[in-house]
């Protein structure tokens, strides 16, 4: 049946392939007719094009001299006017020797007028010539139009050429002739498969019983496996109530760790508005907070723990803002210096050492004054520590001077360079600052 469907199918290739034949002779024929008309045609066009570059020069170079020799009438009429109003001049001032001279040069100009309207003949013949040529040059943008149609049409055959040419490598692509061979081959696979089949049923035989013979010896083999299936099902349930305990103990070490977090930043934000309120002395922010905002554990990555990120903000009135980008040098070091005191004081109570470097770096005087003000106070408070240490490194003398001020400082060292350049510390006693 599939033989049968395939020859209907060739004589249909074959009829199919008899008409793109004559189609292709056809299209040949026409397109020889084409290529026989080309030569001439494309002379003309060559023809056509170079008279009317000629033609164009011809009629610029025309309309220059036309152009020009009108501004030298022109201008000769002008000359003309004026000598007219210098003879009507003359005569009504009665001089008769000069009219007569003026009648000369009256005659002499009547010449000049004579030869240029003869001029001027001659100049409007070349201006009809011009027009003429433009006609012409009408005809020769006709003769252009119609070539570029033959060129279109040109790459229609083109084209036509280029189907031609795809149908004809169709046609030899086709081969009508190997359907016989492809059946015999197709006979020979189904006898090599039926073959096989009969040795793959023997396979399965051979399979079967070596398969029952595996399952008497698997049975002898696992025969006490529901006694440690329910040894391990016992181990895994122990394991997962371990497991929910210790998550239990995780949970509520998170939030013993949330509460102790949220206590220590209660702590730290009431000792930054307090030192914030005793060193600055600006009055466009009341105090300074660090603001603590819990990251999703999703969001930050495979760990669940908790994070936590912080900003710092500042408060005027009940209006809170961001301190990023708000807030001057001055303001920004100030902050920093009260947000590590107040720092230190929470987490680091059995360590009596404050290191300050620099503190007064774009500060005002009077919060210089305040700074240094804080820092005698911290010092009092401190009193009775005996680990208690505050070191300050500064090349502020009023800011050192401020601090001399406490009962607790007897002295202070001064870094400076000899006259080799070699640094050198001394120890100079307060009543000498």
């Amino acid at each position: 049946m599939k033989i049968g469907q395939d020859l209907q199918q060739k004589q249909t290739l074959e009829q199919q392939l008899e008409s793109l034949s004559q189609e292709a002779s056809e299209i040949e024929a026409a397109v020889e007719e084409k290529q026989k008309q080309r030569p001439t045609l494309s002379r003309r066009l060559l023809a056509a094009e170079n008279k009317l570059s000629e033609l164009k020069k011809i009629k610029d170079k025309k309309i220059e001299e036309a152009t020009e020799t009108l501004l030298t009438l022109q201008k000769k009429n002008e000359d003309l006017k004026d000598l007219l109003r210098i003879v009507r001049s003359w005569t009504d001032q009665g001089r008769d020797r000069e009219l007569t001279e003026s009648e000369k040069s009256l005659s002499t100009v009547q010449a000049k007028e004579s030869e240029l309207s003869s001029e001027k003949v001659k100049q409007e013949k070349l201006l009809s010539q011009a027009k003429s040529d433009i006609d012409k040059h009408k005809v020769a943008e006709r003769d252009l139009q119609d070539n570029a149609r033959l060129r279109q049409k040109k790459s229609e055959e083109k084209k036509i050429r280029k189907e031609c040419e795809s149908l004809s490598q169709k046609h030899r692509s086709r081969n009508y002739h190997n359907l016989k061979s492809e059946e015999d081959d197709v006979s020979r696979k189904l006898n090599h498969l039926q073959a096989e089949l009969q040795g793959n049923r023997g396979i399965v035989t051979t399979l079967e019983s070596s398969i029952s013979k595996e399952k008497a010896d698997y049975e002898k083999a696992y025969s006490t496996i529901h006694k440690e299936f329910k040894e391990k099902v016992f181990q895994e349930r122990v394991h997962f109530h371990a497991i929910e305990d210790l998550n239990k103990n995780r949970v509520a070490l998170e939030w013993a760790i949330a509460k102790f977090h949220e206590e220590k930043m209660r702590i730290i934000n009431k000792r930054i508005k307090q030192l914030w309120r005793e060193i600055y002395r600006g009055v466009d922010i009341d105090y300074i907070m660090i603001h603590t905002d819990e990251i999703d554990p999703t969001s930050a990555g495979s760990e669940k723990r908790r994070q936590h990120s912080y900003k710092v903000v500042m408060f005027k009135g009940d209006v809170e803002l961001d301190m990023r980008g708000r807030c001057s040098a001055g303001q920004k070091m100030c902050a920093s210096i009260i947000i590590r005191m107040a720092l230190a004081e929470t987490f680091s109570g059995s360590c009596g050492v404050l290191a300050l470097d620099e503190p007064t770096t774009n500060l005002d005087r009077d919060n210089i004054e305040s700074l240094s003000r804080a820092l005698t106070s911290l010092a009092d408070r401190h009193e009775g520590q005996r680990n208690f240490q505050l070191i300050v490194i500064t090349h502020d003398e009023t800011f050192l001077e401020t601090m001399c001020r406490t009962t607790y400082l007897e002295h202070y060292y001064r870094v400076s360079r000899d006259k080799k350049g070699n640094s050198q510390v001394r120890k100079i006693p307060v009543t000498q600052a």
